[in-house]
């Protein structure tokens, strides 16, 4: 057990205490990424406490019925709004405000995007609510949406919208009637009492109120009828029927007139829904096959352009390579055989006397020594073109070696030059530069073709 003195000593400790814990505590610096954390924890929680607010406030004007305040909020919101948030029954705000039945409220909503087809925790949309409450108004604007939920779907119970639709019509035409019972002290027509006194009058009043009241209900809407129309039309009793028989009778013909014009008014509305959802599928009908339509003429304008493309570019035969490999390898087998006689240097050797690769006999002309030299110096063969040609038929490594060593010996300029130069001169100046000017060509390709290898990679072969 501590003694006084030393419950005090202790207290003064901790006091002296305190404040160099504070000290310390005050001077300690914080490491970055606490203080990040804790920046975006609270900014975190502001967002929340903005959405909360945000929602606290606009479920206040959707149950007030206030859209013009509502609208304020939605457009001062700093960020997106947002309407898809539930309550603890599943509802979003335009379950509320179809329950509530403000219809200004629900096309606000239903414009700033809320979604018609949310459904709540029982299975209803905001369509079932407002039609399972009675508020014909608010159901308009929700079917009118573009998603709106269709008629046949079902909600809490497995109702249907069109059923609780039709129960909310006729609710709304029988809403407004007035049960009606005769007074219990009056007496039937022509049989009252003595009139002028004032029991008399008091009876005769209610009745006038009474029998006014049963004239508006019974015109159902239309213009009012006279006394004489109610007596004539049901207004007195058959003979033999009590008062209370009399006021049944008159209900049921009234209940069955409010019938009718409630499922007239409801296959109204439906077949003015059928409608619009035809005028839209029209609608949508229609732009599909504009868009067709458009597609179609512009894949046949392409088409006609590419075929006249095609029709003014001039056909190329297609290269038999096999037989141009054939051809090339027999004109040089006879050239190297005029070569070797002794009257060779004698012989003029024209452009179509050389038997140039990847070029059919018929391009090479037909009759030797006619001396023709192609007006337009040709294209350059690619690499690919002239390795695939040269190399034809190939077996193996060496083979593949000793055809690229023969075709640079037979295209090497200095070469050729020394080989046919005098025969060239014979055949005249303008022979000899065509000639030389298409080794010399024939000649570049070849060593890419010799820098890329047989294989196409960038290794030499010798």
């Amino acid at each position: 057990m501590l003694t006084g003195s030393q419950r005090m000593g202790m207290r003064k400790d901790e006091k002296e205490l305190q404040p160099r814990a504070r000290a310390s505590g005050s001077n300690s610096s914080q490491s970055p990424s606490r203080l990040q954390c804790h920046t975006h924890g609270r900014r975190k929680r502001s967002r929340g406490s903005q959405q909360l607010r945000f929602q606290v406030r606009a479920l206040k004007y959707v149950v007030r019925g206030d859209a013009r305040r509502l609208r304020k909020l939605l457009r001062r919101s700093k960020q997106q709004p947002d309407l898809t948030a539930v309550d603890s029954q599943g509802r979003t705000l335009l379950h509320k405000a179809c329950a509530c039945g403000h219809a200004s409220v629900v096309k606000l909503l239903l414009r700033y995007g809320a979604q018609p087809a949310a459904v709540d925790a029982l299975g209803d949309t905001p369509a079932h609510v407002a039609a399972s409450t009675g508020h014909l108004e608010a159901l308009a604007e929700v079917l009118q949406a573009q998603s709106a939920p269709p008629l046949e779907a079902a909600g809490a119970g497995g109702a249907t919208l069109r059923d609780l639709m039709g129960r909310a019509l006729r609710d709304d035409e029988a809403a407004g009637e007035v049960r009606m019972q005769p007074p219990e002290e009056a007496a039937p027509h022509g049989r009252s009492g003595a009139r002028g006194s004032g029991e008399g009058e008091e009876s005769e009043d209610e009745e006038t109120r009474w029998r006014r009241r049963l004239r508006e209900e019974y015109s159902g809407g239309e213009e009012a009828v006279s006394d004489s129309y109610v007596d004539v039309y049901g207004g007195l009793p058959f003979v033999g029927e009590s008062d209370d028989e009399w006021a049944d009778r008159i209900w049921r013909e009234m209940q069955a007139r409010r019938n009718t014009a409630v499922t007239e008014g409801a296959a109204a509305f439906i077949a003015d829904l059928r409608a619009d959802a035809a005028r839209r599928a029209a609608a949508a009908a229609e732009h599909s096959r504009r868009i067709l339509e458009e597609e179609q003429a512009k894949d046949d304008a392409w088409r006609r352009r590419t075929l006249a493309a095609i029709e003014a570019v001039p056909a190329t035969p297609t290269l038999d390579v096999t037989l141009a490999r054939a051809s090339y390898d027999e004109r040089w087998l006879q050239l190297d055989e005029e070569a070797a006689t002794a009257a060779a240097d004698l012989m003029p050797l024209h452009y179509s006397d050389i038997p140039w690769p990847l070029e059919p006999p018929t391009m090479r002309g037909q009759v030797r020594g006619s001396g023709g030299v192609p007006e337009r110096p040709p294209l350059p063969p690619s690499v690919e073109s002239l390795r695939d040609f040269f190399l034809l038929g190939a077996a193996g490594a060496s083979d593949v070696k000793r055809r690229l060593r023969i075709e640079l010996l037979r295209w090497h300029p200095d070469k050729f030059g020394a080989r046919f130069g005098s025969r060239l001169a014979a055949g005249g100046m303008a022979q000899r530069d065509a000639v030389l000017s298409r080794v010399h060509q024939l000649a570049q390709v070849l060593m890419q073709v010799l820098g890329r290898g047989a294989s196409g990679t960038n290794t030499r072969v010798y």
